[in-house]
């Protein structure tokens, strides 16, 4: 086998292991509700932020959510006093991958 076919292989096998920590595609939010929903067949954890303003704009808000459930997070759209738009961003991971230090949460 070549040193190409090996490396290969290697990184597919890593993009696989990491893309099973990432919570992705199965977690989304309203923010006209201010709720995120877990569509995961495991629980997850979030963060969130906002962007350009608004109560976590320094430090996430983090919190667990169960599989099948939502969460209501009012602060999600709320300014806290400041009037400009701000944006929010977010990241999920699966909680027990999580939990093992094997997905991190971070913004960076």
């Amino acid at each position: 086998m070549s040193i190409m076919k090996i490396l290969g292989l290697g990184a597919a096998l890593l993009v696989s292991s990491v893309g099973g920590a990432l919570a992705g595609g199965c977690v989304s939010d309203n923010k006209d509700l201010d709720e995120f929903t877990n569509n995961c067949p495991y629980d997850v954890i979030i963060a969130y932020r906002t962007v350009g303003g608004g109560c976590f704009e320094v430090d996430p808000a983090i919190f667990k959510l169960a599989s099948g459930k939502s969460s209501v997070q009012p602060l999600l759209s709320t300014s806290c006093g400041n009037g400009n738009t701000f944006n929010v961003e977010w990241k999920s991971c699966n909680l027990a991958e999580y939990e093992k230090g094997n997905c991190k949460l971070d913004f960076n």
